[in-house]
């Protein structure tokens, strides 16, 4: 259930969230005001910092419900925006510079009329109450602290020694003359649709920003870096700094006017033989940068109509004297820094360019003296450089290595642009030009997937080379309409999401074949050409020579492969076979290793193969046979199973008593040697499936019995052979917990032991068995 105060305080109009917070806690008497939302353990920060978390997140959505708000109030008294670079107040979001957050401000006469903070007294910008007329106090008048967001009340100063009634404090007065633009913006603060009032219709804070901006180059302070550490230094006088940027701004643009009038009157305090920057100062390079931004561009052009059309400024005696009037360069030119912006290029490149294009209205005329080049031509070379490319993004856009793009480029089917043609040296490719070429290759085949095109045998570009066809030969054919794309990989780009039917490309550009490479003997057997360059290297593959100076590498005839062919058998061929026969599994590679039929090559024969390679000699009927035989071997009953495993121990039994000389005395499957002591566990095993390994498994109480010996031993006897392992208990490495432990031996298909040799005994088989 949601927590909520029982008598939450209503919101007044215009109030600040910590100030609500303050008043809710004043009603429960806290006097810290973060206690009042103590329930919801929020995080340990300041309350202003509190107050500015997401509105919509789950401790903004919780404040709500505790303060008792609605969604209309909620959306006016949160703080918190996605941006940690705004605020919002009021519902007006502004930049965090603008607002001074971490103190209070407060009105002495505003609180005596109604004892809550307003949203209004966070902007450093407004330090002047637009309603009575008189400084805001930020600091306590009886103890001289800052007021900060602490004690029972908004009214009351924060520190606990001094609690002084702020509502009695008196503050200084200003002239309403000076309060034109307080007032106005105050209004617009108070407005739900700033935007509407607003001179250009900007939002608030913009406009807040702009009016202090060229409030206070009216004023003369045309040396401001931060604007906000500008404002706070200069509380006494930021209220005329936005008065007289809001006169600047009302009834546009005739205030806009009179404000770049008077910029113009002090030109002579400044530095410079004339120009923009001699009759404007700073602003005329802040308009610049203004310009560029969406609530900047009115200011910009109303800016470039005027500057056009006085003829007093320096820069236009020059125009005068070559066009005759300013109308010619009005809305058509553009400084050397907004081209070279514009084309996003250096200035070293746009005065290159300039004088390259031939681009200047007004050339380079010494110090002060802007240079301005044609507005339209630069803007039709920006369309024109977007057609064009570097040759890495050509090289992309084809989707080819870099030596397929030279060759490319080298036979002619990608062209460079002339130089006298090119905007810059460094872009030589056209667009259009590259996309067409790859529109015109890849046309309009269907799309398939990868393993599809590879299970069809369609060839890549790449696949296609071959002495005297490379793939400037099959783009051009492609491009003509000689050769078709026979499918599209999906996923792909450019050239190298084409696929070709193999018949037809030779049927279209057929090569003088002498010898083969690997990649093409890879491809006649199914195979990787790392395989095949593998087999060569082993000696199982044979090689010839070179047929010319285009064939490269290691090279192979069709004799060669037909050799190997003939004489050696494949993995894949093997599981073809055992497929036909029914079993789809692949296994018969790993059944002939079982059987003991030598691999060549592969991973069972120690060389780094990766591909297994039988000799076909090996692969006899017979041992096919016996691997079926194998496969098919009946199952076995479980009373009968047990039987035979009863009697395979008592043979073990029969031939340890042989190989040590002894008469053994048999208890369930333990035999004692009553004359030395000596005791032997013999543990029968089986075969899970066709791996070779079996599998022994003994109880842990038989384990324990057999450790207390003296002399323990431990014969561990197949289900199936003439051979079993007879070892000392101590060379046995039992795995396993609990009530039973095992141990797994490998034996090949004649039934020999691949692992502890050395302990291997022949079994004394019955003559039935052993037929």
């Amino acid at each position: 259930m949601t927590y909520r105060l029982p008598t939450a305080v209503p919101p007044e109009q215009g109030e600040s969230l910590p100030g609500l917070i303050m008043r809710n806690a004043a009603r429960y008497r806290f006097q810290e005001p973060g206690r009042v939302l103590r329930r919801l353990r929020p995080p340990k920060v300041i309350l202003v910092t509190l107050c500015q978390t997401d509105p919509a997140g789950p401790l903004g959505v919780v404040m709500r419900d505790v303060l008792g708000l609605d969604e209309a109030q909620w959306a006016r008294l949160a703080m918190g925006t996605a941006d940690d670079t705004t605020v919002r107040l009021n519902g007006h979001v502004v930049w965090r510079e603008q607002a001074r957050l971490d103190s209070r401000t407060v009105c002495p006469a505003c609180l005596a009329d109604s004892p809550h903070h307003r949203a209004v007294w966070f902007l450093d910008a407004l330090p002047v109450c637009a309603v009575h007329g008189t400084r805001l106090l930020s600091a306590c008048p009886d103890c001289g602290r800052q007021l900060k967001w602490r004690g029972p009340g908004v009214h009351l100063c924060g520190s606990r020694a001094c609690r002084y009634d702020l509502r009695r404090a008196e503050a200084e007065r200003v002239p309403d003359g000076e309060l034109g633009g307080v007032r106005a913006v105050h209004r617009l603060f108070h407005c739900d649709a700033p935007a509407t009032g607003a001179p250009l219709g900007l939002g608030f804070g913009d406009t807040l920003r702009l009016s202090v901006t060229l409030g206070h180059l009216a004023q003369g302070m045309e040396k401001v870096n931060r604007l906000a550490g500008f404002v706070r230094k200069h509380q006494a006088e930021v209220h005329r700094y936005v008065d007289d940027g809001w006169r600047a701004l009302d009834g546009w643009p005739n205030g806009f006017h009179r404000f770049l009038d008077g910029l113009k009157a002090r030109a002579r305090e400044r530095r410079g033989k004339g120009g923009l920057a001699k009759a404007f100062g700073t602003f005329s390079s802040k308009v610049s940068a203004w310009s560029r931004e969406p609530w900047g561009a009115p200011i910009g052009e109303a800016f470039a109509a005027y500057a056009a059309a006085q003829d007093d400024l320096a820069v236009n005696a020059y125009v005068l004297g070559r066009y005759g009037s300013v109308d010619a360069l009005r809305h058509r030119h553009m400084s050397m820094s907004e081209a070279a912006k514009t084309l996003g290029v250096g200035p070293e490149t746009m005065q290159r360019l300039a004088e390259r294009r031939n681009l200047y209205i007004l050339p380079p005329n010494g110090s002060g003296i802007p240079s301005l080049v044609k507005a339209a031509e630069i803007r039709r070379l920006r369309d024109e450089m977007a057609d064009l490319l570097l040759p890495e993004e050509a090289r992309l856009t084809l989707n080819v290595g870099r030596k397929v793009f030279e060759k490319l480029e080298a036979a002619g089917v990608v062209s460079r642009v002339a130089e006298g043609e090119r905007v810059l040296e460094i872009r030589p490719f056209r667009r259009s030009a590259v996309e067409g070429l790859v529109a015109a290759c890849r046309g309009t085949a269907p799309k398939v997937s990868d393993a599809e095109a590879r299970q069809r045998g369609l060839w890549t570009m790449a696949a296609t080379t071959a002495p005297g066809r490379e793939p400037p030969d099959v783009c051009r054919a492609l491009a003509d309409g000689r050769l078709r794309a026979a499918a599209l990989v999906e996923g792909q780009r450019g050239l190298k999401g084409i696929r070709l039917d193999p018949a037809e490309v030779e049927q279209v550009l057929p090569v003088a074949r002498v010898t083969l490479s690997a990649v093409e003997v890879g491809e006649m057997l199914g195979v990787h050409y790392q395989h095949v360059l593998h087999w060569a290297r082993r000696g199982l593959m044979g090689t010839v020579p070179s047929g010319g100076p285009d064939e490269v590498g290691m090279r192979f005839s069709r004799g060669t492969v037909d050799a190997f062919r003939a004489e050696f058998i494949l993995g894949g061929e093997l599981a073809r076979m055992d497929a036909e026969g029914g079993r789809a599994n692949g296994a018969l590679t790993r059944h002939l290793r079982f059987m003991g039929v030598p691999m060549v090559s592969g991973p069972g024969a120690g060389d780094g193969g990766k591909l297994a390679v039988f000799r076909r000699a090996d692969i006899t009927p017979e041992v096919l046979a016996r691997v079926e035989q194998v496969r098919q071997r009946r199952a076995i009953p479980t009373r009968e199973l047990r039987q035979r495993g009863w009697e395979r121990v008592a043979l073990a039994g029969d031939t340890i008593g042989r190989v040590w000389g002894a008469r053994l005395r048999r208890v369930n499957n333990r035999f004692t040697d009553e004359a030395t002591g000596r005791v032997v566990q013999v543990v029968s095993g089986r075969r899970p499936d066709l791996t070779g390994v079996f599998v022994f498994n003994v109880q842990r109480e038989s384990l324990d019995l057999l450790r207390r010996a003296a002399d323990a031993w431990v014969a561990l006897v197949p289900n199936q052979g003439d051979t079993f392992l007879l070892l000392p208990l101590a060379e046995v490495r039992w795995r396993g917990t609990g009530t039973a432990h095992h141990v797994t031996v490998r034996f090949d298909g004649r039934g020999q032991p691949t692992e502890m040799e050395r302990f291997a005994v022949p079994l004394v088989l019955p003559a039935a068995e052993a037929a």
